[in-house]
């Protein structure tokens, strides 16, 4: 068994919380990359990676666009 998440937004396609056996990571990748350029043809597909992960998302065809931040509004003023 194999698989992953796909969220789909007005602008792309998100690609997360992918599992699969372990010899067959890459081919999983690849696969749900696919899956999701043919449910959102046109539409990019992205992800958040890191460490291997990133290293196999790399292999399938994507590229790096630089380090995630993610921030955290605690509310107050604004």
């Amino acid at each position: 068994m194999a698989g992953c998440v796909l969220s789909l937004s007005a602008g792309a396609v998100g690609l997360s919380n992918l599992f699969g056996p372990e010899a067959a990571r890459a081919a999983v990748w690849n696969d749900c990359r696919r899956e999701a350029q043919a449910r959102a043809p046109g539409l990019p597909v992205v992800g958040y990676e890191r460490d291997e992960d990133l290293e196999l998302a790399l292999e399938a065809g994507f590229r790096a666009l630089g380090p995630l931040r993610v921030w955290l509004w605690t509310g107050g003023a604004g």
